[in-house]
């Protein structure tokens, strides 16, 4: 744990926040689908463009939300110089 730790320390801002992207998308992708397994809805079925849509969605939200003083730094104007 620490070896995985010492190495997202290492990363740099940006590389960072792709991390926390990917691990948030992976984490909704099968959340939504647990939910449509157990609780399936036959109006609207699971159809891979609705748990993409849905986990990225969600994914790019969830990383703003958790990581705003990053991203508002990283996309921050810079003064010309």
């Amino acid at each position: 744990m620490s070896n995985w730790r010492d190495k997202y320390n290492s990363l740099s801002d940006r590389r960072k926040l792709l991390v926390n992207f990917l691990l948030q998308w992976l984490y909704w992708m099968l959340a939504w689908w647990l939910y449509k397994w157990v609780w399936p809805d036959k109006d609207e079925p699971l159809t891979l463009f609705n748990l993409l849509f849905y986990a990225t969605w969600m994914a790019f939200w969830m990383t703003i939300v958790f990581n705003w003083k990053k991203v508002r730094q990283l996309f921050k104007k810079k003064p010309n110089e």
